[in-house]
């Protein structure tokens, strides 16, 4: 190799070196690639729905947003643009007589409380609270359910004359939004709730479908779970007159179209729900709660609306009340028919009578056992009528006794023993049923204060003498567990319904004297003892003003028993017998009727 081709290559690669060398030096620091405008970003993504958002052109790795950006279409859809910074929260309207929570998250009530009522033993009457029950809408748009509990609402409160409003918007752009407005007027005890969209029409079309779904566990919020539970149920309504409801005992499921409202009713409180526009379809279950303290009845409502325009597109009222059938009357809506006062000729009478009465005494402002007292004492004075002609028809066949005596003697034969007994009461002008048929007259008045008194919101926690609580039992001693005695009678003695079974027996041996004799009355004296002694375990939970009512009306019978017996002498109703069967018996057309019938047959009597 020639000297100068050695010296080129060196000269190479000593160039070469020092290339590589100065690049090595100057190599740039690596730095993060800066993220585009996040604003600008959003905007070009989510003007459109998620079904028709294109990424094309976009480099994931370079804009770190938009991995949350897609998690936010896929969780919220149209909706994304609103809630990507949105927090969940609550936000309250309230009162004097009402609260409500709402939740950000769904942008619907979560908690309500009656502030002018407390539980039984002394904490806040709340109706229903977050951990408790669920109260959601559903929409089907572009493609896919959306449930206002999964979406996250931005709130805003303000104050327009009576009114507080709450309003929950949901942003699908800048320009377009879906908004849940609640507002409360002062003084009320129901919520108006509106939903109002702008810029969604292809969203929400006229006709489409919006579902409500409404579950509850209804809490205990009465002394009595057991009574609670058996009062609590749903109730729903074609019209103001037309109320139908759910079984009180059991599981029930029922499926309803055109419901004006459906309420959700424990013992003394209900919620309701009542639409602009009435229910296109409504589906109901209630289940009972078993070995619960806390809760007393499950409830569903699934009910669907629809949408009035692309603009509002539907509102309800939501109740929340006292079941007092008075306060219930004044909406006119026919909430009233949730107190339970019996059906047909019972429900009457306590509508037509009985609460008419109650409520002219309840504006004495006397004390309820006063009250109850003088209820029943105006009662018996107009059934004494019944009560008098029921005494002396007994009173008949008590003085008959050894005349009917002397005939179970002589007569084996029953029918012939029959047939002279009629014969004796036709001549003597009495009647073995005198004294029932009086009795059951007055059997509708009892049976509607068996339905008033348990239903009443006025003795609920209203004290008298021993019971600390009329609307239900009045404790005097709890001896706890024993199952036998405990599956019959319960775990407690009532007074008031002990002291109303020893007067309702002490009753029964007082108007044993009557005159049947034999086998069948022996039968029929047996089942009179019964009947206070079955009363004895079934009232023994039921409430303390019932009780106390009965054992009252006892009293009062046995002063007018008393009061009669000082007036009617039974050697004159005997003297008035004997000239009874002296007189000549006329035939009744019945029984010529039944004697032309015989001799008809070929029969020849005597």
């Amino acid at each position: 190799m020639k000297k100068t081709d050695i010296n080129s290559l060196i000269g190479l690669l000593l160039i070469g070196g020092i290339l590589i060398w100065f690049t090595y030096q100057n190599k740039p620091e690596e730095t993060a690639q800066p993220a585009p405008t996040p604003v600008d970003s959003t905007e070009s993504v989510i003007e459109k729905p998620m079904a028709e958002v294109e990424m094309e052109g976009m480099v994931v790795d370079s804009l770190p947003d938009s991995l949350k950006l897609l998690e936010a279409q896929k969780k919220y859809g149209v909706f994304a643009y609103g809630s990507l910074d949105a927090n969940e929260e609550k936000i309250s309207l309230e009162n004097d007589v009402l609260r409500a929570d709402f939740s950000t998250l769904g942008g619907n009530i979560v908690e309500a409380e009656l502030k002018a009522y407390q539980t039984y033993d002394s904490l806040p009457l709340i109706l229903f609270t977050e951990d408790s029950s669920k109260f959601d809408v559903k929409f089907w748009a572009q493609g896919r359910v959306y449930n206002t509990g999964d979406l996250v609402f931005k709130p805003r409160l303000s104050r327009q004359g009576e009114y507080q409003v709450l309003e929950m918007r949901l942003e699908a752009s800048a320009n377009s939004h879906f908004t849940i407005r609640h507002q409360l007027k002062d003084g009320d005890h129901h919520i108006s709730t509106s939903l109002i969209s702008q810029g969604m029409d292809e969203v929400f079309l006229p006709n489409s479908d919006l579902n409500i779904d409404w579950t509850q566990r209804a809490p205990r919020l009465e002394k009595s779970a057991e009574n609670e539970g058996a009062n609590s149920t749903i109730y729903y309504a074609f019209d103001k007159e037309e109320v139908e409801d759910l079984s009180l005992t059991g599981e029930d499921e029922e499926t309803a179209k055109l419901v004006e409202w459906v309420g959700l009713r424990n013992q003394f409180f209900v919620s309701v729900i009542r639409p602009k526009s009435s229910f296109e379809r409504i589906d109901m279950v209630t289940e009972p709660i078993e070995g619960s303290e806390d809760y007393v009845k499950n409830f569903q409502v699934n009910a669907d609306l629809l949408v009035e325009n692309s603009a509002n597109l539907t509102s309800w009222d939501m109740y929340f009340l006292p079941n007092h059938f008075n306060t219930l009357k004044e909406y006119d809506l026919g909430f009233q028919r949730m107190v339970p006062l019996g059906w047909a000729i019972f429900r009457w009478i306590n509508r037509g009578i009985v609460i008419p009465t109650f409520n002219i005494l309840d504006s004495w402002h006397w004390n309820y056992g006063l009250i109850i007292f003088v209820m029943a004492l105006l009662i018996k004075m107009i059934l004494f009528p019944l009560t008098y002609k029921s005494y002396m028809s007994m009173a008949k066949m008590r003085v008959l006794k050894p005349e009917i005596d002397e005939i179970t003697e002589k007569q084996k034969d029953p029918m012939k023993k029959q047939q002279a007994m009629m014969a004796l009461y036709r001549q003597a002008g009495a009647n073995p049923l005198g004294g029932c048929l009086p009795m059951l007259l007055q059997m509708p008045i009892l049976f509607a204060m068996f339905r008033f008194f348990p239903s009443s919101f006025e003795l609920r926690q209203e004290p008298f003498l021993w019971a600390e609580d009329l609307s239900t039992y009045d404790s005097v001693w709890t001896f706890g567990e024993v199952p036998i005695i405990n599956s019959i009678y319960g775990d407690h003695v009532s007074l008031f319904t002990l002291l109303m079974t020893i007067s309702t027996i002490i009753y029964t041996r007082s108007n044993q004297q009557m005159s049947m004799s034999g086998p069948q009355a022996q039968q029929m004296k047996v089942m009179m003892y019964i009947m206070p002694l079955m009363f004895l375990g079934f009232l023994n939970n039921y409430a303390a003003g019932l009780s106390y009512y009965y054992l009252v009306a006892n009293i009062i019978t046995f002063g007018q028993q008393y009061a009669i017996r000082r007036f009617v002498d039974d050697e004159a109703i005997l003297a008035k017998i004997e000239a009874n069967k002296k007189k000549p018996k006329k035939k009744s057309k019945f029984q010529q009727r039944l004697e032309e019938a015989a001799k008809q047959r070929g029969y020849k009597g005597k």
